[in-house]
């Protein structure tokens, strides 16, 4: 089988406390909402009008809502390092359709992130540093059970874990107009383990799914501080997984633009 779709979402957010409980440190805790719609086609092989070969041909759609809200906190240290720690909970809706049948979607899901990084000045251009990162995200997602009108179909519950080794290399160039550009360029090894699941049809066949994969991305990217209260920011990225032959190939591209602004 073969899935391909798009992604496409907005987040919006604000720091609620911003103070220091140790000379040199300093913290930041804040809440978001985010809002992300995912619509997928997927092909497959299904047997020809004369049963007599299998031919490629579209199997079915997933067009999938997802509501998030979050809060976070985030620490710095001397020198620029940080933590930075995440929770965020998810509402799903959305439809699963096949030529014969229509499958409603429903669930939630939880979601916490702790991540680190610390930066390394090195002569490689205006103020380059170069920062090694780490992160590691716990996931739990339950989708509720539902009736695709030929029968009941349960999509289980499932856990994983993916963690995250990356590098990010930055400028910063200050121009006379006050605005301070930062543009950068990152890379990421990511490796997903534990994502099991199990779909129940009509109480009784069982498809079992299990997800453990290693996956790259690269991306370039920028921000701008713009005045003392607007910053824009942008990146465009590129994720390919690396044992294709484990789990099948995966590849995409993304971007996204935003805009900070502090009243």
């Amino acid at each position: 089988a073969r899935a391909s779709g798009h992604l496409l979402g907005f987040q919006a957010g604000l720091d609620v406390w911003r103070g220091s409980f140790l000379p040199g440190h300093h913290d930041a805790t804040g809440v978001y909402f985010a809002y992300g719609n995912s619509d997928v086609d997927v092909n497959g092989l299904v047997t020809n009008a004369a049963a007599t070969a299998y031919v490629p041909s579209s199997t079915g759609t997933l067009n999938l809502n997802a509501y998030s809200g979050g809060a976070y906190w985030t620490h710095y240290g001397p020198g620029g390092w940080y933590v930075d720690a995440v929770l965020q909970g998810t509402y799903y809706d959305g439809n699963a359709t096949t030529q014969n049948a229509r499958l409603p979607v429903s669930g939630s899901g939880i979601l916490t992130s702790l991540e680190a990084g610390y930066p390394f000045a090195l002569p490689l251009g205006p103020a380059f540093v170069l920062e090694p990162q780490a992160q590691l995200i716990w996931q739990h997602v339950g989708l509720n059970e539902a009736n695709d009108g030929l029968g009941p179909v349960d999509p289980g519950s499932t856990s994983g874990v993916s963690g995250r080794l990356g590098v990010r290399g930055q400028w910063t160039i200050e121009r006379a107009n006050g605005q301070v550009w930062q543009p950068y360029v990152r890379a990421n090894l990511w490796r997903d383990w534990g994502a099991q699941a199990t779909t129940t049809y009509s109480g009784g066949d069982q498809v079992p799914l299990s997800q453990q994969a290693t996956r790259m991305d690269v991306a370039a990217g920028f921000t701008a501080k713009m005045d003392t209260r607007m910053r824009v920011y942008g990146q465009f990225g590129y994720q390919f997984s690396v044992n294709s032959a484990e789990t099948g190939s995966r590849k995409g591209v993304w971007g996204d633009v935003g805009i900070r602004y502090a009243w």
